[in-house]
This record gives structure tokens, C-alpha cells and sequence, in this order.
């Protein structure tokens, strides 16, 4: 998944701004005045409450592209609903614009962590599933009171074709951890979430046993392997970018990163054979005039022929089995796990969900990353 970039998008246009998360955004008459990049867009007041839009606030780069093709141009020429791409949401803007009665953001899209916080603030409108009309799932949790999820997307080791062809370089993390038979320079991120996962599935602990996360045995499994680690990587882009660079060999990344690398031309490899497999999740703000319109969106959203569209742009695949049915073979095979693979692994975002659970695991992964 893309980590936040600030973008915006005027629908049914080609008209786009993208500015790194340390960058400036502002709004005005034209694109102008400034505000630091951890908030997102400023819509002034006329702006956010033109008719016929939506605001939304998701992340950018292909995976906003892919949002625009399959999901919000369709749906505006569908329904004349202009929906507007807004940069990243951020949480505390959000409790903000609840409390003040001034919400600017129609739809948004959430960590799946970030969701139990914006749940248990009283930040988030229930879902109203008699207008969003949810298919048969391959995750039940998709369906959640606050948020819905409407793709799939996966963790997984990354690598150049060229240079590490099939059998030199590692499918699984306990073969990620074997630096004698699968020799190389790795990269994994530097924080805790996904990375004391991957230690756990390191070691050979079985997927469904992985949480509660034993967390002082998953740091020794990471000692295993730190000698070994030339980058911890702090950004997604970052991810892929150093195995194309040849700065490493072997990365944690993202599918939808190399899919869309290697429809550019480039001849990158990503293992299926073992993966973690993460929900998106979507949401409404508490507050918000267009509630009405936003559920429409989602509902749009979950229609399987859109879902196998998006999968096909980007390679998230869909989370019901209709939308599943109706993707391409030669994609899914390439880039859909099989929820049947007993090796893969289901994020559980509420474990990481805990309240200070996230910020103290944070400071002890950083502080054993300068031991």
C-alpha cells in the first residue's frame, strides 16, 4: 500500500498535483497558499460544500489513478457526482473538523488501526448497509460498522529477475532469514508493524498462532537477521525503489508496487508463496452533509465488475468472491494470493489497534535499531 502522498485530482480531468508527504499544499484560486504536509488540502467552506461533489481523502501516486479509472470516473458519469481527490486524511485534523461541526472530507480512507481510534473517538458514521450492498466476501471482517473494505493487498519479498532467477533467491521469510543458501543484501521497514509479523513467520510459527504477537521473541528472531539487512527502509517507494537501483537484493514491498514497476518495463520478481495480506478500509466522517452521496459511493464500489477492474489496473484484488470470479486469470495468478495458502498471513490490525500499543512498540523498534 502506498504510504501517504499528498495529490490532487479534478474528476474527469487529467489535472493533477502530487507533492511528497514533506511537501507544501495549499488551496485557493488556483493551487497556492501553503500548509505543511501533515495535513492535508484545505477546502475553503464554498468549496466543500459545492453540490454534486464528493471530497475524498485517500493517498495518490498509480494507486489514485487506479481509484480514478475504475472506481470515481465511472461513478461520476454515472451519476453526476464529481468525486475530488484530496491528499491523505490525517486523524487529528479529523477530530478537529468533527468537534467544530466543520467537516470538509466526505470520504476517507483509514489505516485499519486508525479506524479503531477514529471508532472509539466517535469521529465515524455507521455504514449504512441498506444502501452499501455488500456481495459474498472472502473476508468477513470487510464489513465492519464503521468502515468497509472494499480490495486486498500484500506484503511480500521483492526482487530483480535478471539478477536472481528462479531458485537464488528467497519465497518465504524463513528463507529470507537463510542468508547461508540464499546470500544477499535485504531490506525490510523500519517499524515495528508488519516487521515483528515477519519475524514470527521467520521462525516458523504457524499464521494463525502469530497474535498475540510474542513480542520479545520476535525481536530475538530479528537479531537473527539484522547483520544481514542493508537498508531498513523507511518509505514504500523506498521499498522497490532500492531493488531496481540494485542497492539490494532482496526487498519487503508491496504487490501493487511491482505490478505497476513491471507494467513500465521493469523485469521485477514478487513472491506469492508466502505473504501478508491486508484490508483497505473506507470510511465516512462523522458530520458530514453528504453522507447520502458518499454511501452511494461505496456501494458503487463494491460492485464486483469494478472491483475486477481496479485488481486489473493495480493488482488488489477484490474482497468478494463475485469481483474475484471476474478478474483475469493471468493476474490472478501472478498476483492474487490464494486464500487457501496456509503460509500466508491476515493482518490483524486490532492487535495493533490497542491504545498506545503502536507508539511504544515504535519507540523500542527504533531504539533496538541503534543497538
Amino acid at each position: 500500500m502506498p504510504d501517504r502522498v499528498r495529490r490532487t485530482t479534478y474528476a474527469n480531468t487529467s489535472q493533477s498535483g502530487i507533492v511528497t508527504r514533506r511537501g507544501l499544499l495549499g488551496a485557493g484560486a488556483g493551487i497556492a497558499a501553503a500548509t505543511t504536509a501533515s495535513w492535508p488540502l484545505i477546502l475553503t467552506p464554498g468549496r466543500a460544500r459545492a453540490a454534486g461533489k464528493l471530497y475524498f481523502a485517500t493517498y495518490g501516486g498509480s494507486y489514485a489513478d487506479a481509484l480514478d479509472e475504475a472506481f470515481l470516473k465511472p461513478f461520476g458519469k454515472e451519476t453526476g457526482i464529481q468525486v475530488v481527490l484530496t491528499g491523505a486524511a490525517d486523524l487529528a485534523k479529523l477530530k478537529v473538523e468533527v468537534m467544530s461541526g466543520n467537516v470538509e472530507w466526505d470520504m476517507i480512507e483509514l489505516l485499519p488501526t486508525e479506524v479503531l481510534t477514529a471508532t472509539h473517538e466517535n469521529l465515524l458514521e455507521p455504514i449504512d448497509y441498506s444502501i452499501v450492498n455488500v456481495p459474498d466476501l472472502l473476508y468477513p471482517q470487510a464489513k465492519q460498522p464503521h468502515a468497509v473494505s472494499v480490495f486486498t493487498y500484500t506484503g511480500g519479498i521483492a526482487y530483480d529477475e535478471e539478477h536472481q532467477p528462479t531458485g537464488k533467491h528467497p519465497s518465504t521469510w524463513p528463507e529470507f532469514w537463510d542468508a547461508k543458501n540464499f546470500p544477499g543484501r535485504r531490506g525490510l521497514r523500519s517499524r515495528p508493524n508488519d516487521t515483528l509479523e515477519i519475524a514470527m513467520l521467520a521462525a516458523g510459527t504457524d499464521p494463525k498462532k502469530v497474535y498475540p504477537i510474542d513480542v520479545d521473541q520476535a525481536f530475538k528472531i530479528l537479531d537473527e537477521v539484522k547483520p544481514h539487512i542493508t537498508k531498513w527502509i523507511d518509505t514504500a517507494p523506498q521499498s522497490l525503489e532500492l531493488v531496481q537501483t540494485h542497492e539490494v537484493d532482496f526487498s519487503y514491498t508491496f504487490n501493487g508496487r511491482v505490478f505497476a514497476a513491471d507494467n513500465a518495463g521493469a523485469k521485477l520478481g514478487y513472491s506469492m508463496e508466502q505473504v501478508l495480506v491486508f484490508l483497505n478500509t473506507f470510511c465516512i466522517p462523522k458530520g458530514t452533509k453528504n453522507a447520502a452521496d458518499a454511501m452511494k459511493l461505496l456501494n458503487y464500489m463494491m460492485k464486483p465488475e469494478r472491483q475486477a477492474a481496479f485488481c486489473e489496473k493495480i493488482a488488489y484484488p477484490p474482497v468478494t468472491k463475485q469481483g474475484l470470479a471476474l478478474v483475469p486469470d493471468d493476474i490472478k495468478k501472478k498476483w492474487v494470493p490464494d486464500p487457501n495458502n496456509p503460509k500466508n498471513l491476515a493482518v490483524d490490525s486490532e492487535w495493533w489497534g490497542v491504545p498506545g500499543r503502536f507508539a511504544e512498540l515504535t519507540k523500542r523498534f527504533q531504539s533496538w535499531l541503534l543497538t
